[in-house]
């Protein structure tokens, strides 16, 4: 694991974004969507980051590659551990749900997605679909080279979806947010299924036998 990420030198400007207007406004509507459905503790947050999202979702346990980042998460009272997503040092379904949370697109999916259903039964996913109005402003940036966007890959839902499939993850239920009407402007709503002018999805998913709806 190298001594610094990308993600190091930029985390206190990083964690400081959502503390901006337009930062905090984004950062209640993602809460209100992750919130539509609880899933059983306990939990785990993979990429935490300074964790903003799990504190305020009761997430216990965070792994990340930043440490600078889990300093912060850890003054949040996260129990943070440095670790790569792709290798959990945890046990076989040490935790009911795992989330992740605008980290895949950071990730190699398929195998973070696979040690995510090795550790836990229930699965958070929020993202941010490629063909999304802040997919592409995001991609764009970091085809020109910005220093967190450059590291990026998004996914389309459709990519997510299959994703899942493949991980053993059935979906239970998808919420869309973030409708932007210009790059400042959103609607302040959270709409049930996947939606592809949203740029934020939430898909909640479970190892275990249930039903589960056709999205």
């Amino acid at each position: 694991m190298p001594l610094e990420t990308p993600f190091d030198p930029l985390a206190e400007s990083y964690d400081s974004w959502y503390d901006s207007e337009i930062g905090s406004k984004i950062f209640e509507l993602e809460l209100r969507t992750l919130r539509k459905i609880r899933f059983p503790g306990p939990s785990l947050e993979i990429g935490v980051g300074t964790g903003r999202f799990a504190e305020k979702l009761g997430i216990e346990v965070g792994v990340d590659v930043s440490k600078r980042m889990l300093r912060i998460a850890r003054i949040r009272g996260i129990e943070v551990i440095l670790a790569d997503a792709h290798n959990l040092p945890f046990r076989e379904k040490s935790f009911k749900t795992s989330y992740f949370i605008t980290s895949l697109c950071f990730l190699n999916a398929e195998r973070a997605l696979r040690e995510a259903s090795r550790v836990s039964e229930n699965l958070v996913l929020g993202f941010i679909p490629r063909e999304s109005p802040l997919g592409k402003i995001y991609a764009e940036k970091g085809k020109k080279g910005h220093p967190i966007y450059s590291h990026a890959r998004f996914l389309s839902a459709e990519e997510v979806k299959e994703l899942l499939r493949k991980s053993g993850f059935r979906i239970i239920e998808a919420f869309s947010t973030l409708f932007f009407s210009s790059d400042s402007d959103f609607e302040d709503e959270v709409r049930e299924g996947i939606h592809p002018s949203a740029s934020f999805i939430v898909i909640f998913s479970s190892l275990q036998k249930s039903s589960s709806r056709a999205l």
